[in-house]
């Protein structure tokens, strides 16, 4: 099964990966969603992540901005990152997800964790 997670605020896809009020968890299997959650996370540092990523058996995220270090902790655990989305609702996000148009915009949406 495939585990998309969009991280969520004012029902619309956050602005930045950690910076949400909740995430809104897709379980897909077939092109079909078969299981959808909200969960409420807040990492305090890097290895929280790497557990929520595990546990949660996330296989893909979809995100506006993300910070550099986040890239390389994702596709080291093999998770695949779709990232410089445009701020939809989540069932937008994870039909285009689904039907296979889900894309970036052209500018760069990695940051240093610095800026």
């Amino acid at each position: 099964m495939t585990r998309v997670a969009i991280p969520i605020t004012n029902n619309k896809l956050s602005n930045r990966f950690v910076d949400c009020t909740h995430y809104e968890v897709f379980g897909i299997e077939n092109k079909n969603v078969v299981d959808q959650y909200k969960l409420t996370q807040k990492f305090n540092n890097i290895d929280d992540i790497c557990n929520w990523v595990k546990n949660e058996s996330i296989t893909d995220i979809i995100v506006h901005y993300i910070d550099k270090q986040y890239v390389n902790l994702f596709s080291g655990r093999k998770v695949n990152l779709y990232v410089g989305i445009d701020i939809l609702n989540p069932n937008d996000l994870i039909a285009a997800y689904m039907n296979g148009t889900l894309r970036s915009n052209t500018r760069n949406y990695l940051t240093d964790m610095a800026s």
